[in-house]
């Protein structure tokens, strides 16, 4: 594959965008409305919700990106029809044990060949080829929009999982705990003096790191702890090797969620 210039300019870290029928515009990710059951048929893939998800679950994002050559690119050239770029969505919403979540997943295409700011990237990088995709999956507790599947979406995520076996996703999970049914792995608050960090008093923040060994700047994982009154806000991310199928999201939630013990241990009684 060739580099990836939708990765390279960081849109793939942004939200993705409202797709209006064959029309996408930027704007913010909507509230989603989630997949019940992710299974396959007729080759559609529709990850299953993970059983179990705790009172502390929020969230769980799983999102990949690709560069693509221009032979990899053939079988996404029709979505676009006469646009460059495309979003192409399902959303569901589903009661799982007692509670009710809402999933949305996306795929984007991509050709950036006639966007200035990729020929100036290109000009610099011959190896960028303008064409990429992504897709992600986002779970979260609580009711969306309306149920909802654009046309093609069967078809286009049947073509991402042919082209893609195990391959790098990116993973995110989200909880919220009680301050009283456990205990982080760094105190919050923690004190400062005014005389040390001038206009402020507390610290009721950090980021837990894993580098990877001799790997420079790379992490393996992290989680990021706020207390916010009698809560603390987690966020952990990770990036894992899965293959797009209808265990998909419980293989992320729980390698995320296994981090997460990491960071918080259970007050017992």
């Amino acid at each position: 594959m060739g580099a990836s210039f939708f990765r390279a300019r960081g849109e793939f870290d942004r939200a993705p965008c409202v797709v209006d029928n064959a029309l996408a515009r930027h704007q913010p990710f909507p509230r989603p409305v989630v997949c019940d059951i992710f299974h396959i048929v007729e080759g559609r893939v529709i990850p299953r919700v993970p059983p179990g998800l705790s009172d502390a679950f929020t969230a769980l994002y799983v999102e990949a990106s690709y560069d693509l050559t221009a032979e990899e690119f053939v079988p996404f050239r029709p979505f676009l029809g006469q646009d460059s770029q495309r979003h192409i969505w399902a959303q569901r919403t589903t009661e799982r044990d007692g509670h009710q979540f809402s999933l949305a997943a996306v795929v984007g295409i991509h050709d950036y060949g006639a966007d200035l700011e990729f020929q100036q990237a290109k000009a610099a990088d011959a190896a960028l080829t303008g064409f990429d995709l992504h897709y992600g999956f986002r779970l979260r507790r609580g009711t969306g929009r309306a149920d909802k599947t654009d046309a093609g979406w069967d078809e286009v995520i049947a073509a991402v999982r042919r082209m893609h076996g195990t391959h790098s996703v990116d993973v995110v999970l989200y909880q919220r705990h009680e301050t009283s049914t456990v205990v982080p792995a760094v105190a919050l608050p923690i004190a400062v003096k005014e005389t040390d960090v001038p206009g402020f008093s507390e610290i009721r923040g950090v980021r837990l790191v894993k580098a990877a060994p001799e790997a420079g700047t790379e992490e393996l994982y992290s989680v990021t702890i706020d207390r916010a009154g009698d809560q603390y806000h987690a966020r952990i991310a990770t990036s894992i090797e899965l293959p797009l199928d209808e265990e998909m999201l419980v293989a992320a939630h729980e390698r995320a969620r296994s981090i997460a013990d990491l960071a918080f241990h259970k007050v017992s009684g």
